[in-house]
């Protein structure tokens, strides 16, 4: 049977031979898309990974070098100012950080313990050098003061320099470090914690709530 060829339409459509039937469909070429995803996710976690141990390492060297307290075997001191002795320059509730240095002079502010020996030894006190040297001791007053200290402070009995003030900061110090405040904290925490379902109870939930969105 001799067979007519049909017309052609005048826009065909790829989905037609050339006879006006219908064309097979062309096999998809495959394609990169997932894999290559994958690819830049991993990348991603990996770089997320460095840049958070990279900040850890220095938080951690900034602290071991700068920050660590005194207790701790640092070089750091963070103090409370109580008192008018030092006013204008400091008042009652401020946070004093000072830290230790291989010599002073006169003109600084400096934090020290009383002398071994001395009425009130071991206490610490926050005044100006204004004179003195290591060997004798230095001559020690406060700036609202009208006479020096009655202690004469070595090298070996100066905690260290002022290095940071931050004002009214101490209140808070002193606040964290009492019992009760601390204990609240504690607790509060702790019920927090508690409180909170597991991760997988949660993804579990998370996962309910889908299907339960998508049902309706």
């Amino acid at each position: 049977m001799e067979r007519t060829l049909a017309a052609a339409p005048e826009h065909p459509s790829p989905a037609t031979d050339r006879w006006g039937e219908k064309a097979p469909a062309a096999a998809a070429p495959w394609s990169a898309g997932p894999v290559r995803g994958q690819a830049l996710r991993r990348r991603a976690f990996a770089w997320r990974n460095w840049t958070f141990a990279v900040l850890v390492l220095a938080a951690t060297s900034l602290w071991t070098f700068t920050l660590r307290p005194e207790s701790l075997g640092g070089p750091t001191s963070y103090l409370m100012v109580r008192g008018v002795s030092m006013v204008p320059a400091y008042h009652t509730g401020d946070l004093v950080v000072v830290r230790r240095h291989a010599t002073y002079r006169k003109g600084d502010v400096i934090a020290y313990r009383v002398p071994g020996g001395d009425v009130g030894a071991g206490s610490i006190v926050f005044h100006r050098i204004v004179g003195g040297d290591p060997r004798t001791g230095f001559v020690m007053q406060g700036d609202n003061n009208p006479l020096p200290d009655d202690w004469h402070p070595r090298s070996g009995d100066i905690l260290g320099r002022v290095w940071l003030l931050i004002p009214r900061a101490g209140v808070v110090l002193a606040f964290l470090h009492a019992p009760l405040p601390m204990a609240s904290l504690a607790a509060g925490i702790t019920v927090a914690l508690l409180a909170m379902p597991p991760a997988k109870a949660r993804r579990k939930r998370t996962k309910a709530a889908g299907r339960h969105r998508l049902d309706a």
